[in-house]
């Protein structure tokens, strides 16, 4: 990568988030030492906690810009000043979240399994037989035990065994392990067999951190744990609805005030920058009858007529069910017209 130059774009797919690496080999003890580095560091303040619905805006805005530069240069073709600096804002941003999601997703699924009800003699076998005794021992050992108690084992004692070992025999006991309502259970398998995919090489990294916002255990979006990330804001799903229409550029342009957070600003300098030397690929404001369309997880009757005074749209115009327009009228008698209408093309 060091030998590519900076500003293309072969320079950004040899980044290490953007390519696939198989690490689950590597021992569980080399994450865990660094998980616990960081997870310090959020808590004596070396390390900024940050608020999930303004990192997945950040994200999604500068994917969005960088997708637009991939249709217009090659890969080894020199950047313009004002794409490169959006291609590396991209990749430094990638880095960032792909390290905090990497030691949070650890971290909370870790603390979860400890809701593990009795297990079956079944259970216990299974994990044992498919991932070791060790991670087995560990999980068993950690039920019904205080929340941080599984972390700080985690970080300072972990089981002697391969990071696809661990997330692997997490994964299985979130799937098929007992659970009280509200805890555990599948939707938290999925978080781990994410966290697994980006480390075992089945995804990118890049991959991750764009799944990871979408990740929910049993009450709601994954960001509400209270470490790394400060809890998410009620606009979280209306963000995650606007990205499904692919609006976050959109969000950032609009002038009417949407969500309950201030937008990041350096992300809003960015989408200007790409709409100024790109323009037409955005909107100038969000569209929220298209967030609908789209099968939104929130209802947006409100926002829509806001929209309609602001921005009122016409009925488009319809003859015998299809679009058309009309080019003319037909006097029938003075004062009486007919008017004559054209199909538009579909």
């Amino acid at each position: 990568m060091k030998y590519l130059p900076t500003n293309t774009l072969a320079h950004l797919k040899a980044c290490p988030q953007t390519r696939l690496h198989e690490l689950g080999g590597l021992a569980v003890g080399v994450l865990s030492k660094n998980t616990k580095v960081y997870k310090d560091g959020c808590s004596n303040g070396t390390i900024d906690v940050v608020t999930p619905d303004v990192e997945a805006v950040k994200f999604y805005a500068l994917n969005h810009c960088v997708s637009i530069i991939q249709k217009m240069f090659t890969l080894n073709e020199p950047l313009p000043e004002w794409a490169e600096g959006v291609v590396k804002q991209y990749e430094a941003e990638v880095v960032a979240q792909s390290e905090r999601l990497i030691q949070y997703m650890l971290c909370i699924t870790t603390r979860e399994a400890r809701h593990l009800k009795s297990p079956s003699i079944s259970l216990s076998k299974n994990v044992t037989d498919k991932f070791g005794i060790d991670i087995w021992t560990f999980i068993n050992a950690n039920r019904g035990g205080h929340e941080s108690s599984a972390m700080t084992n985690m970080c300072n004692s972990p089981p002697n065994c391969t990071l696809r070992q661990y997330l692997g025999g997490l994964s299985w006991v979130f799937d098929h392990g007992s659970w009280s309502g509200g805890y555990g259970g599948k939707p938290w398998g999925q978080i781990t067999a994410t966290l697994l995919a980006a480390i075992d090489g089945k995804i990118t990294f890049e991959m991750m951190v764009d799944t990871a916002y979408t990740l929910a255990h049993n009450n709601g979006p994954m960001f509400n744990k209270g470490m790394m990330y400060h809890h998410h804001t009620p606009s979280f799903i209306s963000v995650l609805d606007i990205q499904r229409s692919g609006q976050i550029p959109e969000l950032l342009l609009d002038k009417e005030t949407w969500v309950s957070f201030s937008l990041p600003e350096y992300a809003r300098q960015m989408v200007q920058v790409v709409n100024q030397a790109c323009p037409d690929n955005f909107g100038e404001f969000v569209d929220w009858f298209k967030v609908e369309a789209m099968g939104s997880v929130g209802s947006y009757s409100s926002n829509k007529a806001k929209q309609q005074k602001l921005h009122p749209k016409e009925n488009p115009m319809v003859f015998m069910g299809k679009p058309a327009k009309q080019v003319g009228e037909f006097q029938v008698f003075p004062g009486q017209g007919i008017p004559i209408f054209e199909r538009v093309p579909a």
